[in-house]
């Protein structure tokens, strides 16, 4: 059995836990319009931070500081995974015996961590219909059926006991790894973010002031000029006089 998993993290330093929840959402196709068949949607301390679903076929970031992370082929993958996790809800209804009627299937997983205490978490959850289905308990290391339904899933997914020590593994060690990096990244961005307006607001002070020195100089030096001519004998003519100059064609 493989678990494809998904992971976009977030704050490190301004908070003291943190966690990060992934949830799929299925519906079979006899459903209403408008409504894509599978949706995706990740979350981290409250924040949505992307968006998938079956219609448009693309995984859409929600926070800006992740936009460069989006043109990473890593980014291609995550959408892969989730295009090929809209066959489970099919699946689960063939479990129920339900081959007609709208039915929907949800998965929750994702990870917490308090910096603080150390303390670290993950949890993998999914439900039909509203009702839970199979819970994976990293305690025990094995996953536990809700439904009698379930019972055979459960059966397979337990006897597969290194993917179970993977599981382990990746929710209780590599979380931390995932939170820090993307925590850094949106640290990194909110630095750089204060930094660019200042620039901005720094250079446009420099402008205005080199073009009121120019204009300080232009006047000194055509003041000084005109000081010099009247110091030599000349005499401006007036405006009016100018323009009867120039009527008389002077």
């Amino acid at each position: 059995m493989i678990f494809f998993m998904f992971f976009i993290y977030v704050p490190l330093v301004h908070s003291a836990s943190h966690t990060l929840t992934t949830t799929y959402t299925g519906v079979n196709r006899q459903t209403v319009a408008g409504i894509p068949e599978f949706s995706s949607v990740t979350v981290f301390d409250g924040r949505q931070i992307d968006y998938y679903d079956s219609k448009i076929k693309k995984l859409i970031t929600k926070q800006n500081w992740m936009k460069e992370f989006a043109s990473t082929e890593t980014w291609k993958e995550y959408t892969e995974i989730r295009e090929r996790f809209q066959q489970t809800n099919h699946f689960l209804m063939k479990q129920f015996n339900h081959s007609h009627g709208v039915h929907r299937y949800q998965r929750v997983y994702g990870c917490g961590w308090d910096y603080v205490t150390g303390h670290i978490y993950g949890f993998d959850e999914y439900s039909y219909d509203g009702q839970d289905f199979i819970i994976l308990d990293l305690e025990e290391l094995r996953y536990i059926a809700s439904v009698p339904q379930a019972q055979s899933t459960v059966m397979k997914w337990n006897n597969d006991r290194e993917q179970l020590v993977y599981l382990k593994r990746y929710y209780r060690d590599k979380c931390t790894d995932w939170i820090y990096f993307l925590t850094s990244r949106k640290d990194d961005f909110e630095r750089r973010g204060p930094t660019n307006t200042y620039f901005t607001i720094l250079v446009g002070v420099i402008i205005a002031l080199t073009v009121i020195l120019v204009v300080l100089v232009v006047l000194v030096i055509g003041t000084a000029f005109v000081v010099l001519k009247m110091r030599s004998g000349y005499q401006p003519v007036p405006l009016y006089e100018s323009v009867i100059y120039i009527n008389k064609g002077l």
